[in-house]
């Protein structure tokens, strides 16, 4: 969000802000895979911990959502059927037509 390009300034929002590009740990591990910068000696942890970590991270995330949304659904169900009226149709069988 706040590192992708601006189209009109040409430069991210964050490198506006404080005048360098924002090193997020993906970008990090996404240049030291591709072999274009070495892993800096301060990361506190291995790139194992670190996507172990995230991927934890992440499964948390999906099932906080996963049930926020089953509430906040149960939720307009719950409002829009506030004034629903149970409808029931008879089936007339007008036998002149036949």
């Amino acid at each position: 969000m706040r590192e992708s390009r601006n189209e009109t300034l040409g430069v991210s929002p964050f490198m506006m802000a404080m005048g360098r590009n924002l090193a997020n740990p993906l970008k990090i591990l996404k240049d030291t895979w591709k072999g274009e910068n070495q892993l800096p000696q301060t990361v506190g942890k291995s790139v194992s911990e670190f996507l172990a970590e995230l991927q934890t991270q992440i499964q948390e995330i999906h099932d906080y959502a996963d049930d926020h949304t089953d509430v906040q659904q149960q939720r307009y169900t719950d409002q829009y059927n506030k004034r629903a009226v149970d409808k029931h149709f008879q089936i007339v069988v007008n036998k002149s037509l036949f």
